[in-house]
This record gives C-alpha cells, sequence and structure tokens, in this order.
C-alpha cells in the first residue's frame, strides 16, 4: 500500500518539471511564427543597406568624375581603347587614380586574385555593389555607353547636355561588360543591362553628380530609346583640339 502512494505521489512531480508534446508543438509552432515575421525583416533591412553603400559607392564615382573634369579642362575621360570605337575597361583609364589608390584593386576588380600578402580586398572598394556576390566577376556598374558614341577612345566634353541632371552616367549593371545599353538595343540576356539588383530598383549616377534609386521597370518603360535625355545619344562631341 505504501507503495502505491509512493509511485501516485511522484508522478505529479514529474509531469511538474517536464513537457507534454502538445505545449513543445505550440513552442515550435511559436518559433516558426517569429521567424516567418523576422526573416522578411532581416531581408528588407540587409537590402536597404546594400543600396545604401551602393549610393555611396556612385557618389564616390561621381566625385571622382568631377575631380577629373576640374583636372582635365572640364572633359570626361576616355572610355575606349586608343584608336578603337570598342569600350574597354574604363575604370582602368588614368579615371583609375582619382578613384583609388590602387590597393584595393586588381587588373579586374571584382575577382579574387592572390597577393605577398594574401587576397586583395577588392570586395572594399567603390566599384563593387555589396549586392553581387563576391565570388562572382560581374562588373556591378557600367558607364552610358551612348554618351561618347563613336568617340569612345577620346576625353568628351559633357557641357552641351541640355539637362545634366536627367543624363545617366553610371548605374547598376549586369553581366561582365564595362558598359550599359539602352533597353531598345540590347536582349534580355544581355552583358550590358541595367540590374534591378535592389529589390525592383536601380541606382543610378546622373551627370550632375546626384545618385538616385529608380524602380527598374520605369526605366524600361519610360526611358526605352536612345533618344530619351536619360541616354544622352547625339549631345556630347569630342574636344576641338585633341
Amino acid at each position: 500500500m505504501s507503495r502505491l502512494r509512493l509511485q501516485v505521489h511522484m508522478r505529479p512531480s514529474f509531469r511538474k518539471h517536464g513537457f507534454t508534446l502538445i505545449e513543445l508543438l505550440v513552442v515550435m509552432a511559436v518559433l516558426g511564427i517569429l521567424t516567418a515575421i523576422l526573416l522578411p525583416v532581416y531581408s528588407s533591412i540587409r537590402n536597404k543597406t546594400q543600396s545604401t553603400v551602393c549610393i555611396s559607392n556612385l557618389r564616390q564615382i561621381g566625385a571622382a568624375f568631377s575631380t577629373y573634369k576640374i583636372d582635365n579642362k572640364g572633359n570626361l575621360p576616355a572610355v575606349g581603347f586608343p584608336g578603337s570605337s570598342s569600350v574597354g575597361e574604363w575604370f582602368k583609364s588614368d579615371f583609375f587614380t582619382y578613384l583609388s589608390d590602387g590597393i584595393a584593386f586588381n587588373d579586374y576588380p571584382f575577382e579574387k586574385k592572390e597577393t605577398s600578402s594574401g587576397v586583395a580586398p577588392f570586395n572594399n572598394s567603390p566599384l563593387f555593389c555589396p549586392a553581387c556576390d563576391p565570388e562572382d566577376s560581374i562588373k556591378p556598374y557600367g558607364v552610358n555607353l551612348w554618351l561618347w558614341q563613336s568617340q569612345r577612345s577620346y576625353p568628351i566634353n559633357p557641357m552641351p547636355l541640355p539637362d545634366p541632371a536627367k543624363t545617366m552616367l553610371v548605374a547598376d549593371k549586369e553581366g561582365h561588360l564595362s558598359y550599359i545599353n539602352s533597353p531598345s538595343n540590347m536582349s534580355s540576356n544581355s552583358e550590358s543591362k541595367l540590374s534591378d539588383r535592389h529589390n525592383g530598383f536601380t541606382n543610378v549616377l546622373f551627370c550632375d553628380g546626384h545618385v538616385s534609386s529608380i524602380p527598374y521597370r520605369e526605366i524600361i518603360e519610360k526611358h526605352h530609346d536612345i533618344t530619351d535625355p536619360f541616354w544622352g545619344w547625339g549631345a556630347l562631341v569630342r574636344p576641338s583640339g585633341d
């Protein structure tokens, strides 16, 4: 009889310090709900932070272009190879020295390269967008192809632009090329198309130096053709005497 009483007495104590299956399921359900709520918030904060850093990068690039213009009679640097109409690695021209001391750059700033001190910190340079995968070798920013037209191996003067605040200079892009083509002159899988990597937005540096985050669809729909002021086609000329 005493043994039975002892067993009855111990059972409540065991239940008091344990968890039932229902209680565990409730806890798991609550954790699942919290995760579902917090993940989008975290993703939104991360995307916003990446876009903010990208905008800062473009402002640094814009400041470098402005300083270059001051030192070069108001001209923008050539973006092509000498004697060629092709667009080269514009960031590797003499413009390069206005953007960085070179420590964070390799031949291709977006590819890892072993050095005597380890891997060069390419992903800390203003030419690298944090929304891109550092393992990829895409060029996150491209120059507006149509500003230079066929004068790509020469400096150009932006003064003839009717409204520099409406004409793109550099922007987010996809692929491995160094320039951006207009929507009417590229296919859907082009290596030179604008990027919408910031949650459907494209960060754009304009010729007056300001940076805006613009819905990608707005650019595609409103600035589809190169005749739009957004592209500045036909406005700039090679400086006389060069």
